[in-house]
């Protein structure tokens, strides 16, 4: 029995599920390896079935509800230092698709951290789209030095609609992160 309980644990832990895609969910249908954050409770923030490919894609929505200061919904995900090495540059990019999109944004985000400070930050704020539009794919990228210890990344929606994420993708160099 230990000796299946070790087997079971070592195999698990060995396989790190980057779920670019939101296909993946643990048992309480959270999205595995995202993290919402809803910053005034005015979002939802949840898996759903419009997706650009495969079956699910993350939804970004204001409430109904929301007064005019929604604060910002956004779903974040995070790579370590050892994914890092060597490397140059980073690329990350995703499609987004939006619904009565008004008064802000729906954008990626990027940002990479040292030790205890941010050492620089980057969003596709500036190219979001407005309005309704179909699914578009937006890229940014960074350069790298020693000093990054992290990559936090992930998609965001601020103002009135509704913004689906889907099928985000990672270069190292140029290179599908691995």
């Amino acid at each position: 029995m230990i000796l299946c309980l070790l087997v079971t644990m070592y195999s698990t832990g060995q396989n790190i599920i980057r779920n670019y895609g939101f296909e993946y969910f643990d048992v309480m249908l959270r999205s595995i390896s995202w993290s919402p954050q809803n910053t005034k409770s005015q979002y939802i923030i949840a898996p759903t079935s419009i997706a650009h490919s495969g079956a699910t894609s993350m939804l970004i929505a204001s409430k109904p509800e929301a007064g005019t200061d929604r604060g910002v919904g956004l779903c974040n995900t995070v790579l370590t230092r050892n994914l890092l090495e060597n490397k140059k540059k980073v690329s990350i990019s995703a499609f987004i698709k939006t619904e009565n999109l008004a008064g802000g944004v729906a954008s990626i985000w990027m940002q990479l951290n040292g030790k205890g400070q941010i050492i620089a930050d980057k969003n596709s704020d500036e190219k979001s789209a407005k309005g309704t539009s179909e699914w578009t794919k937006y890229t940014i990228e960074l350069s790298l030095t020693n000093e990054v210890q992290s990559i936090a990344f992930g998609c965001k929606m601020s103002g009135a609609g509704k913004a689906w994420f889907d099928d985000f993708e990672v270069l190292f160099d140029d290179e599908p992160a691995k």
